[in-house]
């Protein structure tokens, strides 16, 4: 009888004596486990998350094939297969979260540098500044171009009744009557009108609620000349520009213009009909109107000579 040798069999001439061969499918788990631990530090980490979002799909995609091949390592691709399931959505959110923040400080830094050198003020940039409130309140306030400018305020008042905001200095001294109207109200007013006092504060008294914000005088209505204006109530607009004549009327119902930085300080009232006539130095002016209706503002060649000649 011939004794015949069967070479089907797997040689481990190569493997150690006491040593195991690893089976069918344990690199595979274990590098689901690597890539699952590598994920769920990674994730929550800003911005090495994008890597780890890609980490964890390398690992969901590994511990599918080690369950594939139905690695005897199952502990091992079982573990790497949660880890990763786990660090997916965390790697998904917190990438999120830091595009967000990254674009929205960005957005921010831009406008600021914009807002900046728009106003020759880099790193002091003036913003609007808005107070809500309700009855009798005394709140800090100042100009939103800084201390020593003109100050700017749009005040909305709800509801019936008197509104009353009157100016105090760093000492709670009076320094300025702002507005004294029935409401509803809304307008805009200057305060910060005198050099040798700082407004700091406005005491109100209301019935009802009210906003008060602060506006830097790049928002205000700008004119030119050669421009009619068409405004109601109180309002706020500067010139900018060479000297130019002017004139204000009141078309319906009474008004008073008063303005600063021109060829002199003058102030004028009218009734509907009225026209008054002043100049304007190249210097720029702030014109505050108060009105009870509505008034029309020319200025440069659409001026048109009037009954009321201002003088300063």
């Amino acid at each position: 009888m011939t004794n015949t040798v069967d070479d089907s069999r797997p040689d481990h001439s190569d493997v150690e004596p006491g040593s195991t061969a690893l089976p069918t499918g344990s690199g595979v788990a274990v590098a689901a486990l690597a890539l699952g631990l590598a994920a769920i530090v990674f994730a929550p980490i800003p911005f090495i998350s994008f890597i780890a979002l890609f980490v964890a799909l390398a690992g969901v995609i590994t511990g599918i094939i080690a369950a594939a091949r139905r690695s005897r390592r199952k502990t091992l691709w079982v573990v790497g297969l949660v880890l990763s399931l786990v660090a997916l959505p965390i790697a998904v959110g917190v990438s999120f979260a830091s595009v967000y923040v990254t674009s929205t400080v960005f957005t921010r830094l831009s406008a600021g540098i914009e807002n900046g050198f728009a106003r020759g003020l880099f790193g002091n940039a003036p913003v609007s500044v808005s107070v809500h409130g309700a009855g009798n309140d005394t709140i800090s306030i100042a100009p939103a171009d800084g201390a020593g400018s003109y100050g700017v305020a749009r005040i909305t008042a709800d509801g019936p009744g008197r509104i009353t905001i009157v100016a105090l200095d760093q000492n709670g001294v009076e320094s300025e009557l702002l507005l004294d109207e029935e409401g509803p109200y809304t307008g805009t007013v200057l305060f910060n009108l005198f050099t040798d006092v700082e407004v700091k504060q406005f005491r109100i008294e209301a019935k009802g609620t009210w906003t008060v914000e602060t506006l830097p005088v790049a928002e205000l209505s700008a004119l030119e000349g050669g421009e009619t204006f068409e405004g109601v109530g109180d309002d706020v607009l500067f010139y900018e520009g060479p000297r130019a004549s002017a004139s204000f009327e009141a078309t319906r119902g009474d008004a008073w213009l008063w303005t600063t930085l021109s060829t002199a300080d003058f102030d004028c009232e009218t009734d509907p009909g009225e026209v008054c006539v002043f100049e304007i130095a190249d210097d720029g002016a702030f014109i505050q109107v108060y009105s009870t209706g509505s008034w029309t503002l020319r200025v440069g060649p659409a001026a048109t000579g009037g009954s009321i000649v201002a003088r300063g």
